[in-house]
């Protein structure tokens, strides 16, 4: 009764968004290549699915599993998207051998393999971006650039609308330890395949 939909953040990562002017219904459009973006935790395991269709940045789907893996996370992929031309970018991280893969080879050695990708469809930085340039980055495209998120992407939106900075201008991670997994994604993504769009000064 008499409830109020109050945002509290008080340093919000992406202070741009606006949930009003950037969520809204798109569609995959199978002659597009289709963007997908990684974050490796152990739980969950997190990926977003975007394409770039006549100046627009589409975020098209969310993928966040508990309790599971790559190998399960490829394959929700490839069910969803089967006939897809995938480009793939993400953690810097999941370049490393990890006991976390299936004989304790990389993340992206496995996408590789399970998404039957080559060498060229591989966008994948050595080291992941700095916090202060993701920042400057992604609201940058938010404000000057046209991005339209899918409503089901619901877990990314929450990001974009609550992670927080801290006064060391990190990412804060412990007001909620389940956030931040897809803001990750996205912040990796932006860095990858539109980096080029925004002057970084």
């Amino acid at each position: 009764y008499l409830a109020e939909d109050v945002d509290l953040t008080h340093h919000p990562f992406c202070w741009a968004f606006d949930q009003k002017k950037h969520v809204s219904t798109v569609t995959y459009e199978q002659s597009a290549y289709l963007h997908l973006s990684f974050d490796f935790n152990v739980d969950p395991v997190t990926a977003i699915a975007s394409q770039y269709i006549n100046d627009e940045i589409r975020i098209l789907s969310e993928f966040r599993l508990q309790n599971s893996n790559i190998h399960e996370l490829c394959d929700r992929i490839l069910t969803t998207y089967p006939t897809a031309v995938y480009m793939v970018t993400g953690d810097a991280s999941g370049r490393a051998r990890s006991a976390l893969t299936q004989g304790n080879i990389n993340y992206y050695t496995v996408i590789k393999q399970k998404l039957k990708l080559n060498d060229a469809q591989m966008k994948v930085p050595s080291v992941n971006p700095a916090i202060s340039d993701s920042q400057v980055l992604c609201n940058s495209i938010l404000s000057h650039r046209t991005v339209k998120i899918n409503p089901s992407c619901t877990y990314l939106i929450d990001d974009l609308k609550y992670v927080e900075v801290n006064d060391t201008g990190d990412i804060d991670k412990t007001k909620d330890k389940h956030r931040s997994h897809l803001l990750d994604c996205w912040r990796y993504l932006l860095n990858t395949f539109h980096k080029g769009m925004i002057k970084i000064q």
